[in-house]
């Protein structure tokens, strides 16, 4: 229900579902996946690698995306 791009990237709101998806050489992949404690997602607004959601409810969500080094 809502798309934003995101560090190069695509951000996809999906019911409750938070995702971020990347190009492939033939598709797109999904990279990572949140699943929030709001109503249906209906809009992201991003800046920098901080991200608002506001869902169905009129409330809004603070998130932050953080990058994981695996060793």
């Amino acid at each position: 229900m809502a798309l934003s791009p995101f560090q190069g990237r695509l951000l996809v709101g999906v019911n409750r579902t938070l995702r971020i998806y990347d190009l492939g050489k033939k598709r797109m992949l999904r990279k990572c996946e949140n699943k929030l404690q709001s109503n249906t997602i209906v809009s992201i607004y991003t800046q920098g690698d901080r991200i608002v959601i506001g869902d169905v409810q009129e409330s809004f969500l603070f998130v932050k995306y953080r990058v994981r080094d695996i060793k």
